[in-house]
């Protein structure tokens, strides 16, 4: 799975969106479970698994420095340790096993303010987190400096980047319980480049199946004027493969692969479109969601883009309506048409942000009046259902879905405009 199924450094982007909202109107529900300020205030969860412990990340009142926090039982949020006191970490995932031995990923500050990938176990929160060491380069010449982390599987391998003192990207993982980085083979042969040309690959996730797949986009090069390269790794010992462009697509980029080895990713086509896509394997002929159902109607659709895919394939997307606004939809890619996902009574627009196993959509809506509500489709539907805010505020949004697609979480301002986790049973 993906560090909370998009970058880790955009965890407050929902915060400042929401707060830059504040004084409209809502209506508050109760569906909602205010996760309190424990670990501090503005506090965004990350990622929740099918137990609903959920991570995620809070601001010390005190300091303003991010600080990283478990949730393991609802309203409890307990504050993951950092790897040097006083410095700053934030939690991007945790993978979905038993407490007892579950890994959260996410980064961390060293003593120079530098951040790095680091893993905590989650049922011992006050221990220092592992460092998730760079590359050390040929007898310890040309190491690199620090790292990050893109996604952690269920036997705990994660993968990421490991980084140069000029910047350049190299897709590695680490395996479980350690924390010395290995270089993903085969990127240099592949896009024909010499041993001493960059790399600046950014890795997008892993497969809970044994082996692993490694997803990862790379650039093509001069030779390919810089136009990414969707990468697969079918193991971990394996070298690179591209997977095939569907016709007439200039480039394409991979996000998410699941247990039975489908890819989610976007296509760019050469009238600037974009469109999402679908590999029923690394080896297959890619399927594109080519139209989209508004009301039963199905309409053309060639700007689309995928967000989250679940188990069976099934993938969570946005596409660009009639009238110019973002809309939420569902795509099964056994056909070319996906499936609208109206935003909610009253509202303008919306956007989808995950999928469950189970089929169900987490949605973030805005209303006519601008306020943003975090929102859900149920399994099989296309209601969107408003989930509105904890009492006192005025915008939530939604940010992890469980795997199963059973427990929201998210964030809400509360009263004084304080912006609390959530957390929601579907």
């Amino acid at each position: 799975m993906k560090l909370n199924k998009s970058s880790i450094t955009a965890v407050f982007n929902i915060v400042i969106f929401c707060l830059a909202l504040a004084g409209l109107s809502a209506t508050a529900q109760a569906a909602l479970l205010d996760e309190g300020s424990a670990s501090g205030n503005n506090c965004t969860p990350a990622s929740v698994n099918d137990a609903g412990v959920e991570v995620g990340t809070c601001t010390d009142s005190s300091t303003n420095t991010s600080v990283a926090y478990i949730a393991a039982t609802s309203g409890n949020e307990v504050d993951l340790a950092p790897l040097v006191t006083g410095y700053a970490c934030v939690a991007g995932a945790i993978n979905h096993v038993a407490l007892a031995s579950a890994i959260i990923v996410g980064r961390c500050q060293n003593a120079y303010g530098v951040w790095n990938a680091v893993t905590w176990q989650a049922s011992s929160p006050s221990t220092t987190p592992r460092l998730l060491a760079p590359l050390t380069g040929l007898l310890g010449l040309g190491a690199d400096v620090n790292t990050s982390a893109s996604g952690v599987n269920l036997a705990g391998i994660v993968v990421g980047d490991s980084i140069s003192g000029n910047g350049t990207h190299t897709p590695v993982y680490w395996a479980a319980g350690t924390s010395s980085a290995v270089e993903l083979a085969g990127v240099r042969v592949l896009l024909g480049l010499l041993s001493t040309d960059p790399i600046n690959c950014a890795v997008s996730d892993i497969s809970d199946t044994t082996p692993a797949v490694v997803l990862a986009n790379c650039p093509s090069g001069a030779s390919g004027h810089g136009k990414p390269i969707p990468l697969v790794w079918t193991s971990l010992s394996s070298n690179a493969v591209s997977v095939t462009l569907p016709t007439g697509a200039k480039y394409c980029e991979v996000g998410q692969v699941n247990v039975l080895g489908n890819i989610a990713g976007d296509c760019t086509f050469a009238t600037s479109t974009r469109q999402t896509t679908f590999w029923s394997s690394v080896s297959a002929t890619p399927t594109v969601m080519s139209s989209v159902a508004v009301s039963g109607i199905s309409q053309v659709s060639t700007h689309n883009g995928a967000v989250d895919m679940n188990a069976s394939g099934h993938i969570a997307c946005n596409f660009r309506n009639t009238s110019g606004e973002t809309e939420a939809c569902f795509w099964n890619p056994s056909t070319t048409t996906g499936t609208a996902l109206a935003p909610i009574s009253g509202g303008v627009r919306d956007a989808a942000r995950a999928i469950g196993n189970n089929d169900t959509v987490l949605v973030n809506s805005e209303t006519a009046t601008g306020s943003l509500h975090q929102s859900h489709v149920l399994a099989g539907g296309t209601a969107v259902i408003d989930d509105g805010t904890l009492s006192g505020g005025v915008n939530s949004a939604g940010t992890a879905l469980s795997p199963d697609g059973h427990t929201a979480a998210g964030i809400s301002e509360t009263t004084g405009e304080i912006a609390d986790a959530d957390s929601e049973a579907l």
